[in-house]
């Protein structure tokens, strides 16, 4: 069946589907709110389709589901670099509004550069903000100082403190809970 794509008007054949849109550029954009005023400094794009866990906003590829912002990249600045890392390359919101489609606000980086924003920008809990700590900051400095005078082992610490003894060791060695 030929239809008027609900964006550019071209006459496309949705092949008995439910298509709107003539191609995947069109989707985004017919499906993109740009009205001046949204995000944290009022010039973002949002997104209006369905939108997966964290905000992020997804779309139907074929039978996957991806995340919009990495489309939009892809679709208007162009492919995203490979990367030799587990994470490959991410595409990171400089927004910070996860919802936002905008292509001049989204650049490419590595899943440390990603992280390192979110701490730079408050987004990343830590210690006792974090929903999920055990251990509080003066727990952390009650079992380095414990730790220090050399009569408690790290396996005792776990237990009483209700830590993996790997997760006591980080503590200990400074690598999870900095004070």
């Amino acid at each position: 069946m030929e239809l008027k794509c609900a964006n550019c008007d071209v006459v496309f054949d949705n092949n008995g589907t439910r298509r709107k849109f003539c191609c995947l550029r069109c989707h985004v954009v017919g499906r993109t709110d740009c009205t001046p005023g949204l995000g944290p400094k009022g010039d973002c794009w949002h997104w209006l389709d369905s939108a997966a866990f964290g905000g992020y906003g997804q779309i139907r590829v074929g039978k996957r589901m991806l995340r919009v912002h990495r489309v939009v990249y892809e679709e208007f600045i162009g492919p995203i670099p490979k990367h030799n890392s587990y994470h490959g390359m991410c595409v990171r919101h400089t927004c910070d509004n996860p919802i936002c489609v905008r292509p001049d606000h989204l650049v490419y980086g590595t899943q440390t550069q990603n992280i390192m924003d979110a701490v730079v920008r408050k987004r990343f809990v830590t210690g006792v903000k974090n929903k999920q700590t055990k251990i509080s900051d003066r727990d952390v400095k009650w079992i380095l100082w414990l730790h220090s005078q050399g009569n408690v082992t790290q396996k005792r610490l776990s237990k009483v403190f209700g830590v993996s003894k790997q997760h006591m060791s980080r503590i200990i060695h400074r690598k999870r809970r900095i004070l």
